[in-house]
């Protein structure tokens, strides 16, 4: 039994670029949470490849815990976050 004086371990969550091979962790995690809108695996696969996008994840011990996917526009200081 835990003694509750002790604090919880921390997730091991690491940062990453998103690959293609995280395209159905992302898929799940769209239709977890997501009723509308969703991004398909064409799409995460396409703004990978994409010189104006960034896909990062959210890496706890190899099971993707979420993403955020930036998008740049040539020729301007600003982005936007997803």
């Amino acid at each position: 039994m835990r003694n509750a004086s002790f604090p919880k371990p921390a997730l091991s969550i690491r940062i990453r670029r998103g690959e293609p091979s995280d395209v159905d962790e992302l898929l799940r995690i769209e239709k977890a949470v997501f009723t509308t809108d969703r991004i398909s695996g064409r799409s995460f696969r396409r703004l990978m490849a994409s010189r104006t996008a960034e896909m990062l994840v959210a890496d706890n011990d190899g099971e993707i815990a979420g993403y955020a996917l930036v998008l740049y526009r040539r020729g301007s200081t600003v982005a936007r976050l997803y």
